[in-house]
């Protein structure tokens, strides 16, 4: 914590001059209460405080050096009092009309999925919390504009999305691994109607015998009326010794539709996503997974240590949401995340309301459901057991300076 903590004091006394020209501070402090239920039914509680600080200034004519940083305290009944910080952005960007270069602490989104984006390598989101800020990558990306719609970008990033957290926060069987540098080529282009891209990534081998992985993914947005939207992601890895059943690959795939009604008082989408990357196949039990009982019958690698799983561990899901606009300055929203193959599902309920410039107060709720917490029967991916929780309340004020 202290070397986070001088982490962050350096960035908050780079922020005092601020009379310096074209310098510009802002940020986001939220304050939020939790309740609910434990897995177990026990009843919980929980408060939060996290701020989002973020500085940027003028390098010379044509550059911008970028830093933000997190401060967080949360203190409940299942925790003590503790606070974090660390720093999520710092990087500088140059651009010259043709040719732009970013470089440093920084995020390199790829993909147009709603809620899922499997081309999404360096910074997958998870549909289950939209609003939370991804972590960024050390790396870089370089491009060239052949045109105003179009170009041709190389990027490298010292690690891919799967080396940080799983699904619910859990940290990844990869985490402990070290990282290792990813780098490739991405291409796009947009039109009134459509966006298209294209991506080529390869990662080397954990050791100097193996072979790379690589990833090839394609993503496409439309505009007909309805909003179309379809990603892939194609993975290969030879690394895998035979005893670990031979080599491995998969593809990840979503397609989504979103749509406003109502002359946009109605928003609603809907997203399919197959997971080949999944652990469990329909007839896998979660037993299967953490090796209760059927440890043999999966991969080696595909084999969970304690600290959980870094992706979905079954191959289909759906997500919805729809947010109404109550009035101009209210809005309501009820979406959820549905596993297909073990029927578990995580719906929420939520309002919005700015309640002045740059203040905004929300409420949510949210419930972690299978077929054993409904009618006894098995536990599910989404479900309390799994999740450790049953499900929560939460209110929060959000602050935009």
């Amino acid at each position: 914590m202290k070397g986070r903590s001088a982490v962050v004091c350096a960035f908050v006394l780079t922020c005092l001059p601020v009379a310096a020209e074209g310098v510009k501070i802002s940020g986001v402090a939220e304050t939020t209460a939790f309740a609910g239920l434990s897995a177990g039914a026990s009843p919980f509680s929980e408060f939060e405080q996290y701020a989002n600080l973020r500085l940027s200034a003028p390098v010379g004519d044509t550059g911008t050096f970028n830093a933000a940083a997190n401060l967080f305290a949360a203190a409940g009944t299942e925790r003590a009092f503790s606070s974090d910080a660390e720093l999520e952005r710092l990087y500088v960007s140059f651009g010259t009309g043709r040719f732009d270069i970013d470089a440093g602490l920084l995020r390199l989104p790829f993909g147009y999925g709603q809620a899922f984006r499997p081309t999404d390598i360096l910074n997958a989101a998870n549909p289950l919390y939209p609003d939370a800020r991804l972590a960024g990558v050390l790396g870089g990306i370089v491009s060239w504009y052949a045109g105003e719609e179009t170009r041709l970008a190389a990027f490298g990033s010292d690690r891919v999305a799967d080396d940080a957290f799983g699904s619910f926060g859990a940290a990844s069987p990869f985490s402990g691994r070290g990282s290792r540098p990813i780098g490739g080529l991405m291409f796009e282009t947009h039109s009134p109607r459509y966006s298209a891209q294209v991506l080529a990534a390869v990662r080397p081998g954990e050791s100097s015998g193996d072979s790379p992985e690589f990833r090839a993914g394609a993503s496409l947005k439309v505009e007909a009326g309805v909003g179309l939207v379809a990603d892939a992601l194609f993975f290969a890895d030879g690394s895998l010794s035979p005893a670990a059943n031979g080599d491995r690959s998969w593809v990840k795939a979503a397609i989504g539709a979103d749509y406003s009604f109502f002359d946009g008082k109605l928003y609603a989408l809907a997203q399919y996503y197959y997971n080949g990357a999944g652990v469990l196949s329909a007839d896998d039990s979660l037993s299967d997974l953490y090796g209760t009982d059927g440890w043999a019958d999966l991969p080696a690698a595909a084999r969970v240590p304690a600290g959980g799983y870094a992706d979905y561990y079954r191959r289909q899901y759906l997500f919805a949401r729809a947010l109404w606009k109550v009035s101009d300055y209210t809005r309501a929203g009820l979406g959820a995340l549905c596993s297909l193959e073990d029927g578990s599902f995580s719906p929420t309920l939520d309002i919005e309301h700015d309640l002045t410039r740059g203040v905004t107060i929300s409420a949510e709720g949210r419930a972690y459901l299978d077929a054993h917490d409904l009618a006894g029967r098995w536990r599910g991916e989404l479900g309390s057991a799994n999740v450790f929780r049953a499900g929560s309340l939460s209110g929060k004020a959000t602050v935009r300076f």
